[in-house]
């Protein structure tokens, strides 16, 4: 997964149940077809860094579709999806910055960091 898009993921549920490290889920993405209501791409959710003690149900994090094949234009700035195990909703996901093809290749993961928390 390339670290060129940057996601603020909302937990729900009880604390303890709550995947730790990185993560596989089902995105279920606003262009999903009825039939595929628990979604149908798998995402990667790398979290950037520790959760944050006073908002713990929330984590910022890289995402990224597994599947080379996947929809990738749809992981842009603003767009929200839900986020299964299986048919059990864990989540949502908003996407807060894409560098997806405007990134230099050379800027380092903390420098595009740093320009999506000034933005």
């Amino acid at each position: 997964m390339k670290r060129e898009t940057v996601a603020e993921v909302q937990f729900s549920g009880p604390a303890g149940k709550r995947p730790r490290g990185r993560f596989l889920a089902q995105a279920k993405l606003a262009s999903d077809a009825p039939e595929n209501p628990f979604g149908q791409w798998d995402l990667v959710i790398e979290p950037v860094g520790e959760s944050d003690e006073d908002q713990p149900e929330r984590i910022i994090a890289f995402v990224g579709f597994l599947s080379p094949e996947a929809p990738s234009s749809e992981l842009k700035p603003g767009a929200r999806s839900e986020l299964y195990y299986g048919r059990k909703l864990i989540g949502t996901v908003v996407v807060l910055a894409s560098a997806s093809g405007v990134r230099d290749p050379t800027q380092s993961d903390r420098d595009f960091l740093a320009q999506t928390e000034a933005a």
